[in-house]
């Protein structure tokens, strides 16, 4: 069933009202930040310490009296800690870092890669592990600059070679990194009945666990078998980390290539990075348990037990005094399904969905807009009165029973069985989804609410209050005065579905060989919200019709390029999408990009990631062959989608963000400053050059 224009309007409005949501929890997180729960406060960091409390889920953050925060999940005695001897994070006066305002240096580097390993994405991950070993050769031996000729840096040989006089590095050559990898499959959550062929059992579950650690990640070693790889020329850690910084390179492409395209395409990649970092208590497991006293099966999920083992591997990789760097490599949306309730039903082909209320068609931000599984909210419409929930009889006959459910056959022939991760309120009255501003408080707050309701402000208590947690991002003191890891120490790159027009700068978008990416510190005064995400206040669509979600064709011209959307009859081709295809149960491209080697889909096992299959070849744009302007089995270009999620929290990380598209400009010249994915290392060193010790 494909949307009509008001409709697509309609779901903008949505985005919009819970970006703006999210605008309110950030001003709750600064409030967290700014009384006397800020997390360089002396009794904070006392793990007997009080927690805040809120007493209103808009209201100031305030620390209460009698509310025990818990012990931080890190045991200092656990056997898999590392620790580092050398200067860590240090504290500069303001005379000692020009410009810096005292700002908190680092020369520790903590890279933890989230890896969409869905499929379609193995073209993307190869063109990654080329991008990464350049990223390791930047912070190790950086370029020597000239305040007077930053245009013109000098490269080194050697991390040791001295720069020519009137020359010095761009930062001091990082002697300790941890190199880590996370997937974003994460399993069946709770789901009994998941499609076999799906990569969604819980058996295939990663569990945001250190990719080395995993079984088919085990055959290439790691650090001390912790699962991830330790650059540590001076033999600072303990146990001591490599010195082959060739080893660590190769060590990084091989880890990656054990990632695959075999895993959940419900991808998870904010929920992998939040459980790895950030969750206080990730769950062991989850149980299907009753929703309440009256009900009589078993339809919620419930987090059982701690994951001991994603801990202590937390605790071995994650330093309390490193500037930690998330770079994420996802096609399509984040599609993080609740652990909690009933999410569980998104991935469950026996279950069925809930169905919406009649509201949710025309407004799906209404009160009145609910699943019809739940109570009737008050002042609206019962649920019995309400022919979306309680539909009529035969030949017009009052309606005799509730229909709150869809069963799975109908959900496909009504939505697309592969779209349930899209449009959610307004198909099912309900978001199965966590609120994206759960990864903006783990990425920005030191305390992390205990959870959060459908609307996604924080769950109240049966006293009305908030209850919150330390986020173990910024839990542990790295100095004897109490202080934490900084907001500025952390940073989060998503390589994503938008065009690489809309994202580089106007200097480099037009010249040959040469691309870089607008920086955070100009964000607002280039537009590239308005233009790639649509406005937090307004609802209004993505300025570029490209960055769209949508099922049915678009229209419109993209407003960097002016390229045009071609309708799905077009004999022409545009560069950014092609053009757009007459589907049912997909979006349309936001971008594509020349494969580096076509290849053959006539005679794949249905279900391989090639996308020009005999039976899906005729209408896809990565199917055409520009020669002859026709359609063949022959796949020529790789896709990616429309990623408003992602984007609404490197929106709200503001300066600490980098926004990089998944679509290369350059595949051809490998030398070349914009080839594959070197732009997104150029703009991250620079952003990350400021934090580190010089």
């Amino acid at each position: 069933m494909r949307l009509r224009d008001g409709q697509r309007r309609r779901d903008v409005g949505v985005r919009a009202a819970r970006l703006r949501a999210a605008s309110l929890r950030a001003a709750l997180v600064a409030t967290a930040w700014g009384l006397g729960c800020s997390p360089n406060a002396s009794e904070e960091n006392n793990p007997t310490s009080n927690a805040p409390i809120v007493r209103d889920n808009v209201g100031p953050v305030l620390c209460g009296d009698g509310e025990g925060c818990g012990n931080d999940p890190v045991d200092e005695s656990d056997p898999t800690r590392v620790t580092t001897e050398g200067p860590g994070t240090v504290v500069f006066s303001p005379d000692d870092v020009s410009g810096g305002g005292g700002i908190r240096l680092s020369d520790k580097m903590d890279l933890l890669f989230v890896v969409d390993n869905s499929v379609s994405m193995g073209d993307k991950q190869q063109i990654f592990s080329a991008a990464i070993p350049d990223l390791l050769e930047r912070l190790v031996n950086p370029p020597c600059l000239n305040p007077m000729a930053l245009d013109r840096p000098i490269q080194p040989a050697t991390p040791e070679e001295a720069c020519p006089t009137g020359y010095g590095r761009q930062f001091k050559p990082l002697q300790d990194i941890h190199v880590g990898i996370v997937t974003s499959s994460l399993g069946a959550h709770g789901a009994d009945a998941v499609l076999p062929s799906s990569g969604c059992q819980e058996a295939e579950s990663d569990r945001a666990h250190m990719m080395g650690t995993l079984e088919r990640g085990r055959v290439n070693p790691s650090y001390q078998s912790l699962g991830f790889l330790a650059w540590d020329p001076e033999q600072r850690s303990s146990p001591p980390g490599s010195t082959n910084l060739q080893g660590i390179k190769q060590g990084f492409v091989d880890m990656l290539a054990t990632v695959g395209e075999a895993g959940c395409g419900f991808e998870a990649p904010l929920e992998a990075m939040y459980r790895f970092l950030m969750d206080p208590a990730p769950p062991a497991s989850l149980q299907r348990l009753p929703c309440s006293p009256s009900d009589t099966g078993d339809n919620c999920v419930r987090a059982q037990g701690v994951d001991q083992a994603l801990l202590e591997q937390r605790a071995a990789f994650l330093r309390k005094d490193s500037v930690v760097a998330i770079l994420m490599l996802t096609d399509e949306d984040d599609c993080s399904v609740r652990d909690t309730d009933i999410g569980w039903w998104q991935l469950d082909q026996v279950r069925g969905m809930t169905r919406a209320s009649s509201a949710c068609d025309t407004d799906p931000n209404s009160p009145c807009c609910y699943a019809c599984s739940f109570a009737t909210p008050a002042g609206c419409t019962p649920r019995e009165q309400d022919p979306a929930c309680c539909p009529a009889g035969p030949n017009g006959a009052a309606c005799a029973e509730l229909n709150p459910l869809m069963s799975y056959d109908e959900d496909r022939m009504r939505f697309g069985g592969n779209l349930r991760c899209y449009d959610q309120k307004r198909k099912y009255g309900y978001d199965y989804l966590y609120p994206v501003q759960r990864y903006v408080l783990g990425l920005t707050s030191p305390w992390l609410p205990e959870g959060f309701d459908e609307q996604g402000r924080p769950l109240l208590n049966d006293q009305g209050e908030i209850r919150f947690s330390k986020n173990p991002l910024y839990s542990e003191p790295v100095d004897d005065n109490g202080n934490v890891r900084t907001k500025d120490q952390v940073f989060f790159v998503g390589i994503v579905g938008v065009p690489w027009q809309d994202v580089a700068t106007p200097e480099t978008r037009d010249v040959a060989g040469q691309l870089d990416l607008i920086p955070a510190t100009q964000f607002a005064a280039s537009g590239l919200w308005e233009r790639i995400l649509g406005s937090q206040a307004d609802g209004v669509l993505p300025e570029d019709p490209f960055a769209r979600e949508s099922e049915a064709p678009r229209s419109g011209v993209n407003p960097i390029t002016a390229d045009p959307i071609l309708a799905p009859d077009s004999v022409t081709f545009n560069p950014i999408n092609g053009k757009e295809r007459d589907v049912f149960d997909d979006l349309q491209y936001s971008c594509i990009f020349p494969l580096p080697q076509s290849r053959s889909c006539a005679n794949v096992a249905p279900g391989s990631s090639c996308d020009c299959q005999t039976d899906k070849f005729q209408g896809n744009p990565l199917c055409w062959d520009q020669a002859t302007s026709t359609y063949t089995t022959t796949q020529r270009f790789a896709k990616a989608y429309p990623a408003p999620r992602v984007l609404s929290v490197l929106q709200a990380v503001g300066t600490q963000a980098v926004v990089a598209s998944i679509c290369p400009k350059d595949m051809q010249d490998t030398n070349a400053r914009d080839f594959g994915y070197r732009p997104v290392i150029g703009t991250f060193v620079k952003e990350a050059a400021r934090i580190l010790i010089k």
